[in-house]
């Protein structure tokens, strides 16, 4: 999702930089620094610490990123930005499913014999991808590109171009 939706938008450079930040491996350098990390967002949260983290160990975390714009910009932007984009991705394989047979439908059904569930048709699949795409994460990444453009300095890696996200039908290949 993030490879589709936020690479085209923030560019190479800087996603790497954030993502550096935001995924650390955990080696015997920082060992310390990453435990103490943890255990104080583990702290707020009301769960007891972690009394080690393993060496190879890869966190994923917001917290572990030190540059308070990248933080800032998780927060009002891109945490949303990504969990559109994983609803998008998942829409035409949660549809669909892959059998001897070819793609099938999934079938639907309730919790109870009496239940009346109906799955998508392909214009329901088609009018959800565009509310999706063009709606929620199009005008969250327009949002976004103007927000860090009003910020340019503290976003130095961010590239100044126009394209990026491509919207429509086109897009996922849905309406072919």
């Amino acid at each position: 999702a993030e490879e589709k939706y936020i690479v085209p938008v923030l560019g190479e450079r800087m996603y790497e930089d954030f993502l550096r930040q935001k995924n650390v491996v955990v080696t015997e350098t920082n060992k310390s620094d990453v435990l103490t990390k943890v255990n104080e967002y583990l702290g707020a949260l009301g769960v007891g610490a972690l009394s080690e983290v393993k060496i190879g160990a890869i966190y994923n975390s917001v917290e572990l990123i030190t540059y308070e714009p990248y933080r800032l910009l998780w927060h009002r932007y891109l945490w949303r930005i990504v969990a559109e984009a994983v609803d998008a991705s998942v829409t035409i394989p949660s549809w669909l499913r892959h059998t001897a047979q070819g793609q099938q439908k999934h079938n639907p059904f309730g919790f109870t014999q009496t239940d009346k569930v109906v799955t998508g048709n392909r214009d329901d699949i088609r009018y959800k991808m565009d509310s999706i795409v063009q709606g929620r994460i199009g005008t969250l990444v327009r949002n976004m590109r103007d927000w860090i453009k009003c910020k340019k300095n503290e976003y130095p890696l961010f590239p100044d171009v126009k394209g990026g996200l491509r919207m429509g039908g086109i897009l996922t290949g849905l309406y072919e």
